[in-house]
């Protein structure tokens, strides 16, 4: 149940109906979803863990609110390890790994033929789901699925904010699908840069930050010698 009543609570903060900086109110959620408080309890616990709530026990529990800082963190962390995990794929894919991210690339496809914001995103999260897992380093996984819940809610937020999100989402998994098929890593590589970049600035530009990017950003982002192999 306590995992029921995250998953809900977690759609929510997903799909915008709990924005950034919301209270959650453990009566209220309880009556709406008709359970007891100790399943919201647990819910808020686990959905703490993932990043998507902040706060403490005594002050009650807030959806988060990301500032620059925490972009800076996440995107970085982020283009260090899909770096590594596309490198991995690429030296071992099959065709069964093949198949399987194409599958996801055309989930993308459908869920914008039906302008359908919330399977866009599953089906976005999905592909990256996709190749970490057969990326074969478990460990990476690991740390993607530390970031994957707030990857989709900073995802979400620029998809309701930013028109290229829908343009933009389904050529730009085909296209890495391609290089990874191709086993392009030079390639791959760059699409990664690409994507990770635009999606960092959009979302700078929605919290007003300065023009000029983080230097540890740039560094990431734009100098390929730098990148780390974890």
């Amino acid at each position: 149940m306590s995992d029921d009543v995250a998953d809900r609570i977690r759609e929510s903060i997903l799909d915008g109906s709990l924005s950034p900086g919301e209270r959650i109110n453990e009566v209220e959620l309880a009556k709406v979803l008709s359970v007891s408080r100790g399943p919201v309890r647990d819910a808020i616990t686990i959905l703490r863990q993932e990043g998507l709530l902040q706060g403490e026990w005594h002050r009650g529990s807030f959806v988060t609110e990301f500032e620059e800082h925490d972009l800076e963190e996440i995107y970085s962390v982020r283009f260090a390890i899909e770096l590594v995990a596309i490198r991995a794929l690429i030296a071992n894919r099959t065709d069964d790994d093949l198949l399987l991210i194409e599958s996801h690339a055309k989930a993308v496809d459908d869920a914008v033929r039906r302008g359908n914001q919330r399977e866009m995103l599953s089906a976005d999260i999905a592909f990256h789901d996709a190749i970490y897992e057969r990326s074969g380093n478990r460990r990476l996984e690991l740390v993607w699925l530390s970031l994957r819940s707030q990857i989709a809610l900073l995802l979400g937020t620029r998809q309701r904010n930013h028109d290229d999100y829908r343009t933009r989402i389904s050529s730009e998994h085909w296209e890495l699908f391609t290089a990874i098929r191709d086993r392009n890593g030079e390639a791959a590589e760059g699409l990664v840069r690409d994507h990770i970049r635009t999606a960092f600035e959009r979302l700078r530009t929605d919290l007003g930050a300065d023009e000029e990017p983080a230097s540890l950003v740039e560094i990431h982002f734009d100098s390929p010698s730098t990148a780390p192999f974890l």
